[in-house]
């Protein structure tokens, strides 16, 4: 998950089986509503450009023609 969050920016970072942690995170998205709208909205445009149909798209297109090229 590292790979693509960012903690504060696009999600939250809890730490593993630490339920402490877990509960930490879920009651600081619960009690500030700015930080939930940020990473709402910055999470759906980082999966839009990653993940989205036009990204996919082009991937396949490319795959597709080093194929043809082969």
């Amino acid at each position: 998950i590292p790979d693509f969050l960012t903690a504060g920016e696009t999600g939250l970072f809890c730490k593993i089986k630490n339920p402490k942690s877990i509960a930490d995170q879920i009651k600081l998205l619960f009690s500030d509503e700015a930080l939930r709208q940020k990473l709402v909205v910055n999470a759906k445009k980082l999966a839009e450009e990653k993940y989205g149909w036009d990204k996919i798209a082009h991937q396949m297109a490319d795959i597709f023609a080093r194929l043809i090229r082969s």
